[in-house]
């Protein structure tokens, strides 16, 4: 199995773990430069485009429409298993009810 098969996979049930939010994968081969999973937690725009590792390429379009998201006021990264761990815990405290 494709190490970014692994990785998504691994993804999809982290997500799930997660409180207050709302996730769709987008898989589109006519249109490119989307991200590859995006969602709703607590209200926010979270926007996360998977590569199998951190050197992987990043196409021009998809780190244009990254950073329209964040300019918007969205979350919007480039996730690799290297530093899945670090946004998870970013996404987790995003996810918690505030007191």
């Amino acid at each position: 199995m494709k190490r970014e098969s692994v990785f998504r996979r691994k993804v999809n049930e982290d997500l799930k773990k997660l409180k207050n939010g709302f996730w769709m994968s987008i898989q589109q081969r006519a249109l490119r430069g989307d991200p590859d999973k995006i969602g709703v937690l607590r209200g926010e725009f979270i926007a996360l485009e998977l590569k199998a590792h951190l050197s992987a390429e990043v196409r021009e379009l998809q780190r244009y429409k990254l950073e329209r998201i964040r300019e918007a006021g969205g979350f919007a990264e480039i996730v690799s298993p290297e530093n899945w761990e670090e946004i998870f815990v970013i996404l987790e405290s995003k996810s918690r009810d505030k007191i």
